[in-house]
């Protein structure tokens, strides 16, 4: 949602300097800013594939927690590597995506907040275009906006 989190999660990977693995859901099959900046991934929600792909690896960073099924991300907290997760709140009908609200209540969280056209920090992401067929966002389809905006 413009907010930085996957800019935030780059400039941890570029700071890192242990072994680390970098994991993207499949239906987002990317790992890049808005400006573009890229980084090399693995694509997949599959526990047990993470587990190979991050073998030996000190810390996992995971893009877009919120695409990812419960059942993984309960497996994932009880892991020895240091975990880093980026993840929306809502989808662009202002409802909580449950992983990301389990996430917030269960570990260490700092939230971070893009801005509104009209200046006020933006709680939700508003769908720009004809509504897909589930509420999963991928691309630049959305734009961020405060509850004000969001509602008129």
């Amino acid at each position: 949602m413009f907010s930085g989190k996957t800019t935030k999660l780059q400039s941890l990977i570029k700071h890192c300097k242990v072994p680390y693995a970098v994991f993207v859901h499949p239906l987002q099959n990317k790992f890049e800013t808005h400006d573009c900046n890229k980084q090399p991934y693995i694509a997949t929600d599959d526990f047990n594939l993470m587990c190979n792909f991050g073998k030996g690896k000190l810390i996992w960073f995971i893009d877009e927690i919120q695409f990812f099924p419960m059942e993984v991300v309960r497996k994932l907290l009880n892991r020895p590597e240091t975990l880093y997760f980026t993840g929306l709140d809502t989808d662009f009908n202002g409802r909580p995506f449950e992983i990301t609200q389990f996430l917030i209540n269960t570990i260490d969280s700092t939230r971070l907040k893009a801005i509104c056209e009209c200046g006020k920090p933006a709680v939700y992401s508003q769908l720009i275009g004809e509504k897909p067929e589930t509420n999963i966002l991928i691309g630049d389809c959305y734009v961020p906006r405060c509850a004000f905006c969001f509602c008129k």
